[in-house]
């Protein structure tokens, strides 16, 4: 994904840091770990960055439509999203897919997320003039996630192509708190926590930093089963039993950054190469507030170095993206 450089710092300073300790952002608990593969066709790549084209977000409204919630919610809900959409058409470049965006079955059926029937259409037909597709729920979900009347939104990625990018993922636009508003400053706050989800699924999320890759498109932390950390072979383990301490790659996670040996992948830390992302000690931030636990921090090399001259501090070590979700 290519981002102009003003956008990129605008994206990570501004457009993520929305969820206040108030209302609370669930995406760490909603946020599907287990990556599905969905190989898709790109442009071949040229010399430059002549085959990047602004981001194609596409969404799947049909869940709103349908929700009961009454036309102006519903149009309220496809007004906030759509808007999102443009302004990461304009923010955002990647190399476009050619031909259809398709869908993947995995498991019981297709399924992302809250959306336990993907239409049929995506997986035999796929979706045209799109580079990712979201799908866009506002409801109760069964599970109570909107329940608390805390969670304004929440979202994830569901499939990933061949080179980890994100291509399908859901928004679920809690009923409750996504009602119509009629002043400006409330409308922008539903549009800033539209568009922070989104962001989840297109790759701002701790599920997808251990599938970053640098412009060559190699894999910035190591896959199993090849590759070291910290100078030692990564362990080869099988079953979700208990394991060695340490980095592991199951048997059956050919490809894949490896996670702690003794919890099941679902749930484990998985490993982040301290290129994509490190952890800073916790420290006092003002004068109320104290910051509980470790800052963690993304340190690729643009973002760094945008972010250097952005504070002019050469010794910044990286950008932490918000205090909470």
């Amino acid at each position: 994904m290519c981002v102009g450089r003003r956008a990129l710092l605008w994206l990570v300073l501004v457009a993520l840091p929305l969820c206040s300790p108030h209302e609370g952002c669930i995406h760490s608990q909603k946020v599907l770990r287990r990556p599905v593969q969905n190989a898709q066709t790109y442009r071949r790549r040229r010399q430059g960055n002549d085959d990047f084209m602004p981001l194609r977000v596409a969404f799947d409204f049909h869940k709103v439509d349908s929700n009961g919630k009454g036309l102006e919610q519903q149009s309220y809900v496809k007004a906030l999203i759509t808007r999102a959409g443009v302004w990461l058409n304009s923010a955002l470049k990647v190399r476009p897919v050619e031909g259809p965006l398709k869908f993947s079955r995995y498991g019981s059926g297709p399924q992302c997320g809250d959306m336990k029937e993907v239409p049929a259409t995506y997986v035999d037909t796929g979706a045209y003039n799109a580079d990712v597709l979201i799908f866009v729920l506002s409801d109760n979900a069964a599970d109570g996630a909107c329940a608390s009347g805390t969670t304004l939104a929440y979202a994830s990625h569901c499939r990933q192509d061949q080179w980890d990018r994100p291509t399908f993922g859901f928004i679920q636009m809690c009923p409750d708190r996504t009602r119509p508003k009629s002043t400006r400053a409330d409308i922008d706050e539903d549009f800033h926590t539209a568009l922070h989800e989104i962001t989840h699924i297109l790759g701002f999320s701790e599920a997808l930093y251990p599938y970053f890759r640098d412009s060559g498109l190699r894999p910035r932390t190591p896959r199993c089963p090849h590759g070291l950390y910290n100078g030692e072979p990564l362990v080869r383990w099988k079953g979700n039993g208990e394991g060695q301490m340490g980095w592991c790659c199951a048997e059956w996670d050919e490809g894949q950054p490896p996670f702690r040996c003794e919890q099941d992948y679902q749930f484990a830390e998985v490993l982040i190469s301290e290129n994509v992302m490190t952890q800073l000690p916790a420290r006092p931030r003002g004068d109320l507030e104290v910051h509980d636990g470790t800052r963690k921090i993304l340190t690729t090399p643009t973002l760094l170095a945008l972010a250097r001259s952005h504070f002019a501090c050469a010794t910044l070590s990286g950008v932490e993206l918000e205090d909470d979700g």
